[in-house]
């Protein structure tokens, strides 16, 4: 009898609590911006919806711009940032930061490759690569024009979205020449 109440009571909640205790308590995912960088350079606080939140990063955490690998210290203050994370003991620990911009971006088209339908674009020193979406709009004064009169050398202002960690270019306008 002892021991049909220990599999009925005892035995069930012991493997509820190691459930409860050993897992984290959900993943989920933010969007925020850099509000600090950790003295440990281990650790950020990012600004979303009007609060702050501390993540510390996971030992095999990815830090990412546009699909680069990057430092947390290359992070600075003010940067649009997008994190997957895990709850576990009430803190955040991200797995996943990457860096991100807001559209537009403006920048000189250095190549383009019509067989993957794409362009690198150079904003500052750094080079992205943008996808063309579906129905994607090239103008030029306002007025559109064929995807084709892009070239390399081409001053551009480009209206993007991130999807799975690519940019997709759906409106670009083509600063007029001289």
């Amino acid at each position: 009898m002892m021991m049909n109440r220990f599999r009925q009571v005892v035995l069930p909640g012991a493997v509820l609590a190691l459930l409860l205790i050993g897992a984290p308590a959900f993943a989920a995912e933010i969007f925020g911006k850099i509000e600090k960088i950790g003295e440990d350079n281990n650790s950020f606080i990012l600004r979303a919806d009007g609060k702050l939140f501390t993540f510390f990063l996971k030992a095999n955490a990815s830090i990412q711009l546009n699909d680069r690998q990057i430092k947390l210290t290359d992070l600075k203050k003010g940067d649009a940032v997008r994190v997957e994370y895990d709850v576990e003991n009430q803190k955040n620990f991200a797995s996943e930061v990457e860096k991100r911009f807001e559209s537009p971006a403006i920048g000189t088209i250095k190549k383009i490759d019509p067989k993957n339908n794409s362009f690198v674009l150079q904003i500052g020193q750094q080079e992205f690569t943008f996808f063309f979406k579906e129905g994607a709009e090239v103008r030029t004064g306002g007025k559109a024009v064929p995807v084709d009169t892009l070239k390399p050398g081409d001053v551009v202002r480009v209206e993007y979205e991130i999807e799975r960690g690519r940019n997709y270019a759906s409106e670009i306008e083509k600063k007029a020449s001289p």
